[in-house]
């Protein structure tokens, strides 16, 4: 699946689950859903197929949410959520979004 696919599946992910994405991370990376190890790491078969840690569900919701009080298309929310993702940071243009 694509990461864009799985930003918008996070609501329907079961309780703990994680989205592992290929970087870099943008709208079209390859991604899974998984859950993390007893050790807070992502499976060694997702390691091996070239998957690192992208969000919990959880953080995903809450980034949409954020997002969600601007007037954003999916694709901004998408780009919002990855820039997070791989800056640790809201990205600048997201203080220049119009709110609702």
């Amino acid at each position: 699946m694509q990461l864009s696919d799985a930003i918008f599946l996070t609501r329907q992910m079961p309780e703990g689950a994680v989205v592992c994405a290929r970087a870099p991370f943008v709208r079209e990376s390859e991604a899974i859903i998984t859950t993390l190890t007893p050790a807070y790491g992502i499976p060694d078969e997702a390691k091996l197929q070239g998957f690192t840690y992208f969000l919990e569900a959880s953080g995903i919701d809450e980034l949409l949410e954020m997002i969600s009080r601007k007037q954003a298309s999916q694709e901004t929310k998408v780009e919002f959520v990855c820039h997070y993702a791989s800056h640790d940071a809201y990205p600048s243009w997201f203080y220049e979004l119009a709110d609702f």
